[in-house]
């Protein structure tokens, strides 16, 4: 079994999480017409994705860019994280939609 980082709690990497946490909040605040409780979760959806998948995505990196480059790439993937989460989100609610008061579901794609 390996050690786990210091920095390592529960799965959660602090120095990724917060470089996730920072991509995804500069998209939140770049997005305009979004409720404070859309944001938040959309902030914290990134933060997880660059946690769980900059580790992930380095094994396929060089091994300077995996020991240099993990928090730039943890930041981009809170930024990238978000906004696929958000495609995912607008796909989803465009073919669920409600017309007095019955849902219908467009399986067309």
């Amino acid at each position: 079994m390996q050690d786990q980082p210091s920095n390592s709690y529960f799965g959660i990497d602090l120095g990724l999480i917060s470089a996730g946490f920072f991509g995804a909040l500069i998209l939140a605040l770049r997005t305009k017409n979004q409720t404070p409780g859309k944001a938040a979760s959309a902030i914290f959806a990134g933060a997880l994705c660059a946690n769980y998948l900059t580790p992930i995505l380095l094994n396929f990196m060089p091994k300077y860019i995996q020991d240099n480059g993990k928090y730039g790439a943890a930041f981009i993937l809170g930024f990238v994280g978000l906004k696929t989460l958000e495609l995912i989100y607008d796909f989803i609610v465009e073919k669920i939609k409600t017309k007095k008061g019955k849902v219908t579901i467009d399986i067309n794609m």
